[in-house]
C-alpha cells in the first residue's frame, strides 16, 4: 500500500505543472494591460514590497494604475509607500493622506479607519481635523470594522462634535 501511495502521489506531482514566478508575473502584466486594476496592484506589490523591493518607481507606476482603475488595496498600497518611504521613496505625509483618502472614497473599512486616526492624530498637512475623522470612522464602522466604532464612539465623547 506504501509502494502504491508514493507511486500515485509522485504520478500526481510529475503531471502537475512546475510553479514560474516569471510566468505568473507575465500572467498579471497581461491581466494589467488589459485592465484588470487588480493584477496591476499585484505586479506593483511584488515590486515594491516592504519585505524585498525590486524596483520601487515601476512597482509605484503599477499601483497608481491600480488606483487609477479604482483598486481599494492599490491606492492603500501606494498611500504606505508614501507614509513609510519604503524603497527609498522620499516620504511625503500629503501624498499618502491623498491615497488613503481615495481608498476610503472606494469603500475600504481598513483605510478609512486608518485615514480616520491620521485625522484624528493630527498626522495630516492642516492638523487635526475631528470632523473629517468622524466622517471616516463611520464609513469603517457601518461596514463592521469594531475597531473603528470604538474610536468613533471615544471622538464623539471627547470631541464635543
Amino acid at each position: 500500500m506504501t509502494k502504491l501511495r508514493t507511486f500515485l502521489i509522485t504520478a500526481l506531482l510529475a503531471a502537475l505543472p512546475a510553479y514560474s514566478p516569471a510566468a505568473s508575473l507575465q500572467a498579471y502584466e497581461k491581466a494589467c494591460q488589459a485592465g484588470n486594476g487588480a493584477a496591476c496592484g499585484e505586479i506593483g506589490a511584488r515590486y515594491c514590497a516592504p519585505w524585498g523591493v525590486i524596483d520601487c518607481e515601476k512597482g509605484k507606476e503599477y499601483l497608481k494604475k491600480s488606483c487609477d482603475l479604482n483598486v481599494a488595496n492599490g491606492c492603500g498600497a501606494l498611500a504606505s509607500i508614501y507614509e513609510k518611504g519604503y524603497g527609498g521613496t522620499p516620504k511625503s505625509p500629503e501624498t499618502a493622506l491623498k491615497y488613503y483618502e481615495k481608498a476610503c472614497d472606494l469603500g475600504s473599512p481598513e483605510y478609512c479607519y486608518i485615514t480616520g486616526n491620521r485625522y484624528k492624530n493630527g498626522s495630516t498637512p492642516a492638523g487635526a481635523n475631528p470632523a473629517k475623522a468622524l466622517e471616516c470612522f463611520k464609513k469603517s464602522c457601518d461596514a463592521g470594522m469594531e475597531d473603528a466604532c470604538r474610536a468613533l464612539n471615544d471622538l464623539l465623547d471627547n470631541s464635543g462634535i
